[in-house]
């Protein structure tokens, strides 16, 4: 059962994933991916994080409290995956918007968006880098019905 990037998007995740459980058969697995709020991502950018944005993000995870939110949920068997390839680009984002250069931006200049293609090869590695020690900017968790 995908969710893929979506309980962080709802106005109440843990009601969603209650109701997830309630609808999984037996054995059954569920998929999300959410932003990490303690990425190192998170951290360099502050304020200006790529996935900071509460119009869309209306929730914020770290890997204890998704854990803690599929156990209340009733989902067991939880793993956490800190390597997600459709974000690599997003400690690159952090970078930027830390030293006010946020290529994201609708006004962002030419200038800016050239800065962006030259690092996003630095910032791969590093993002890599930063899911091998389990503070990658994406979680992507799967989680059991028992």
């Amino acid at each position: 059962f995908p969710t893929r990037r979506s309980s962080d998007l709802m106005d109440n995740p843990d009601r969603a994933l209650a109701r997830t459980y309630e609808i999984l058969c037996p054995n059954g697995a569920v998929f999300i991916a959410v932003p990490n709020i303690e990425s190192v991502e998170a951290k360099i950018a502050g304020d200006e994080w790529f996935h900071l944005d509460p119009a869309y993000h209306k929730t914020h995870y770290s890997p204890q409290t998704i854990r803690d939110a599929l156990l209340d949920a009733g989902l067991r068997d939880i793993k956490i995956n800190h390597f997600s390839i459709d974000y690599r680009q997003t400690l690159t984002y952090s970078i930027m918007a830390r030293i006010g250069r946020n290529p994201a931006a609708t006004d962002a200049t030419a200038f800016q968006r050239a800065i962006l293609i030259a690092l996003l090869p630095v910032g791969v590695v590093l993002s890599f880098a930063c899911s091998l020690v389990r503070r990658g900017g994406t979680m992507e968790i799967t989680a059991r019905r028992l």
